[in-house]
């Protein structure tokens, strides 16, 4: 299952920035179907533990905390970075299927750690 942080409840939604505090999330299963979900925890550890909990497997984010992030280290899934912010659901699956994402490693985490690719303020 992939996670995905959007906008707003729609049929193919756009990709919103913020992962913690996105209003909603999609999660598309291994079948292709849909289910869109409103954030109720607004929190990015907590928002972790919930994923690993539903059987998410890969998530897409740009901006995404600190904490969060390292909380997603201990977890079974995987998290992908795309620059752009102004997407739609469709367009960032059609990236991830031809590997045009970055996926956050232990190898390129401290990039991330360090926001070189996000955010210029401290989480």
């Amino acid at each position: 299952m992939i996670a995905i942080p959007i906008q707003k409840e729609d049929e193919n939604p756009a990709f919103v920035q913020l992962f913690g505090k996105a209003r909603f999330f999609i999660f598309i299963k291994e079948d292709g179907s849909r289910q869109v979900e409103a954030n109720s925890l607004l929190n990015g550890v907590k928002l972790v533990e919930y994923f690993a909990q539903k059987g998410v497997k890969k998530l897409i984010v740009n901006h995404i905390g600190k904490q969060p992030l390292l909380s997603l280290q201990n977890t079974n899934i995987e998290c992908f970075y795309t620059q752009s912010i102004r997407k739609t659901v469709n367009e960032l699956l059609e990236d991830l299927e031809n590997n045009k994402l970055e996926k956050i490693t232990d190898e390129n985490i401290n990039i991330f750690l360090e926001n070189k690719r996000q955010c210029r303020h401290s989480h």
